[in-house]
């Protein structure tokens, strides 16, 4: 082997070993990227079931409202 195919393997080794560095450090960003999104979810998730609960309360409070106006009208109405 001469020394330029010595050079050329090492060089080789080193941009492999960046490569593999690089690759490393984007997983490691991949992974805390989807841990931030899945907190992000659950969140989001969290926030629409609370606004889905609030719906059925603002419901159930204007049915019960409509019926307190219904139920004054017929004692108020003369008979």
């Amino acid at each position: 082997m001469s020394r330029d195919d010595v050079e050329r393997l090492v060089r080789i080794e080193a941009k492999l070993d960046d490569l593999l560095i690089r690759q490393t450090e984007d997983r490691t960003d991949h992974g805390t990227d989807v841990r931030q999104l899945q907190g992000e979810i659950e969140t989001t998730e969290q926030r629409v079931g609370s606004l889905e609960n609030w719906r059925y309360a603002i419901v159930a409070a204007l049915l019960m409202s409509a019926g307190g106006t219904v139920a004054a009208a017929v004692n108020v109405a003369p008979k």
